[in-house]
């Protein structure tokens, strides 16, 4: 799997900066998140995973089903992995962008609510 330099500086930049925004915001807003992004943004992970789980699932069926009806032609099984090649890595990034966010998910749901008992903890000491 060969991706240039560049490529994967944009895509490790997009997904740290993606993950800074979401823990300012977290930390900023701690009840908001926990009542109705958090939840949000664990089904659009969940929904994003299985639809990029149907996606590869068709697209290697479909693959396989033409490898095996030209496997009898010479070159065409080499030439079916060259042009599938691209959209299958691409799949796999989003795939493991995906397992990526969702401990990301986890872990920001775990230090939200770490942080809401603090607030509240400290708000009901200074209140006394």
């Amino acid at each position: 799997m060969e991706i240039e330099l560049s490529t994967l500086i944009w895509l490790v930049g997009g997904f740290c900066s993606s993950v800074a925004i979401w823990v300012g915001f977290a930390f900023k807003n701690p009840g908001f998140y926990l009542k109705h992004l958090s939840s949000k943004l664990f089904n659009f992970i969940l929904g994003t995973g299985f639809l990029t789980f149907v996606v590869y699932t068709f697209l290697n069926a479909y693959t396989n089903i033409l490898k095996n009806k030209l496997s009898f032609t010479e070159g065409a099984v080499e030439i079916i992995d060259d042009v599938w090649k691209k959209p299958f890595h691409i799949i796999l990034f989003v795939a493991l962008a995906l397992c990526l966010y969702f401990l990301v998910w986890i872990s920001v749901l775990w230090l939200a609510e770490s942080y809401k008992k603090y607030q509240e903890d400290t708000k009901s000491k200074n209140d006394k």
